[in-house]
């Protein structure tokens, strides 16, 4: 996953800060907004400078993005809105709006990103992901931190959890619309819905956000398509991969379901039920700590081999009670389950994706269909890692060609 962020971060940083961040902190006027609550800090990105710059190092990346990004600005800028925690906490929980300075906005994207374990890789901490190129595009970009990350960053990040991620960024386009209604005259409800973007853990989310949305905001957010890529979306499909292979390239994640999925239910599960070696002893710093960097606790973890760090009774029929707790956690929060999406959605996946094994997005795929949603599903010859790459540069011309 580092080398993904590198590659990402290489078309990120093209947008050159015309000016350093700027504290922005801007307490709402209680009478307009029910979800917003304050912005907390603002830049201005423009292309064309750092375009120039990329081609002493790499032409013929610089050549790709001068192709696909027109030279403009974006405004980007974090806020702190009203959302809850898996218990029904209330919390002021942070995100990211980025949208065009200087033309009129064209449409609007709610976005989520990938599995971050460090805590200063957060959306709102570095004022970017890779889906607010989409800005330069016109569109208003959305992007909220997950719970256990940005302002909530003391509480555990409740990964792959369908009720609470999806409800958090419901409330996060909530928030940003009501802050650009009554602070930029800037109406996301008169743009006749939204689409939807994420890839990898940020695809997952993506659909949890439309799963949510469905049920509990349709009077409030609509949603025109959805596009995700590289997507644990069917979790139990994911999860039966690994204890039948015993080999996962993406280790990490294994260890962040049960984590995430024990905070997020209350499961009470006793890890030394679950995880083994290295790993259990080791889980508190490398994963809560929140100090380390997906690819930091991937060589931590220092083997692919889910017997090394998987308890031995994932792998046998006779599965422990705290490993039988998990599965069925792993099943309510497969994104597959017990709804047919009522907008169209398009996959991107990998066929060789170490990460997210390929299965799960047939399985999703096939599932979808078979309740007569509107899917596709877009097999690449692919890793996790250049899938991604092919993932965004086909966003890149798909969300260009829907302003046409």
């Amino acid at each position: 996953m580092k080398l993904l962020f590198q590659i990402f971060i290489r078309i990120i940083l093209i947008f050159s800060p015309l000016f350093p961040f700027t504290a922005c902190t801007e307490i709402a006027d209680s009478f307009y907004y029910d979800k917003f609550y304050s912005v907390t800090r603002q830049v201005i990105y423009t292309t064309s400078a750092a375009i120039d710059t990329l081609k002493n190092t790499d032409q013929a990346t610089a050549q790709i993005i001068a192709g696909l990004l027109p030279n403009k600005s974006i405004i980007v800028e974090s806020i702190l809105y009203k959302t809850v925690t898996p218990d029904g906490s209330r919390v002021y929980a942070s995100g990211l709006i980025a949208r065009p300075k200087d033309e009129p906005v064209a449409g609007v994207i709610s976005a989520l990103h990938h599995t971050i374990t460090d805590a200063s890789e957060a959306p709102s901490i570095t004022m970017m992901t890779p889906d607010i190129t989409m800005a330069l595009l016109n569109y208003v970009v959305i992007v909220s931190d997950y719970i256990g990350y940005g302002s909530t960053a003391r509480l555990t990040h409740p990964y792959l959890h369908v009720e609470n991620t999806g409800r958090v960024q419901a409330d996060m386009v909530l928030a940003a619309g009501e802050y650009l209604k009554h602070k930029h005259n800037i109406d996301i409800d008169s743009y006749g819905g939204l689409y939807v973007m994420g890839y990898s853990q940020g695809g997952a989310s993506s659909v949890d956000f439309m799963k949510v949305v469905q049920r509990d905001y349709s009077d409030k957010i609509h949603i025109k398509k959805a596009f995700i890529g590289g997507a644990p979306l069917d979790l139990s499909v994911c999860m039966n991969t690994v204890m039948r292979d015993t080999i996962s390239g993406y280790p990490v994640g294994i260890a962040l379901v049960p984590i995430g999925l024990n905070y997020a239910e209350n499961l009470n599960l006793d890890f030394n039920n679950v995880f083994s070696g290295r790993l259990l002893e080791n889980y508190p710093e490398w994963i809560l700590s929140k100090k380390y960097e997906t690819d930091v606790v991937n060589d931590s973890i220092g083997t692919t081999n889910a017997k090394e760090f998987l308890h031995a009774d994932f792998f046998t029929e006779e599965k422990n009670p705290d490993i039988l707790k998990l599965i069925d956690a792993a099943y309510r929060n497969s994104t597959t389950h017990g709804w047919t999406p009522a907008s169209p959605i398009y996959i991107m996946h990998g066929i060789y994706d170490e990460a997210v094994p390929y299965e799960n997005a047939q399985a999703a795929y096939d599932y979808f269909r078979s309740r007569g949603c509107d899917v596709v599903l877009d097999a690449r010859y692919g890793t996790h890692t250049t899938t991604a790459v092919l993932f965004y540069i086909e966003m890149l011309g798909t969300m260009r060609y829907l302003l046409l």
